[in-house]
């Protein structure tokens, strides 16, 4: 599982001294937050499944979200065009076979509450 703020793409290691400091700067001066993971689903849909997600709610996390994407904008990385959507990546699917044992889970939990947690470092 992995939570993704910002797709930076395949970046050179010449570049990650300088990202890492956005990083902190913009995370250093953050008072814990508390986010929900709530309701499974998939990206592009589920038709097409790619990625298996859930949900994260939060506005604190969304504008920390917002944040990093301007912070990181001197480095060259452009602000997303589409909305911001927090989430937490589950896995990725490969192949449709076996998808329609997956499916009937993921429509039971597209609702489904699994928790607060509280962000602190």
């Amino acid at each position: 599982m992995h939570l993704t703020l910002k797709y930076l793409g395949e970046i050179d290691r010449s570049r990650v001294a300088s990202i890492l400091k956005v990083l902190r700067a913009t995370f250093q001066a953050q008072p814990a937050f508390s986010v929900v993971a709530q309701g499974l689903g998939c990206l592009p849909n589920l038709s097409r499944p790619g990625v298996i997600w859930a949900e994260l709610i939060g506005d604190t996390l969304t504008a920390v979200g917002h944040a990093l994407q301007t912070a990181l904008v001197p480095l060259d990385f452009p602000i997303e065009k589409r909305p911001f959507r927090p989430h937490i990546t589950h896995g990725r699917v490969r192949s449709q076979h076996g998808w329609s044992n997956m499916l009937p889970v993921i429509r039971q939990h597209q609702h489904t509450c699994f928790g607060e947690s509280i962000v602190d470092q």
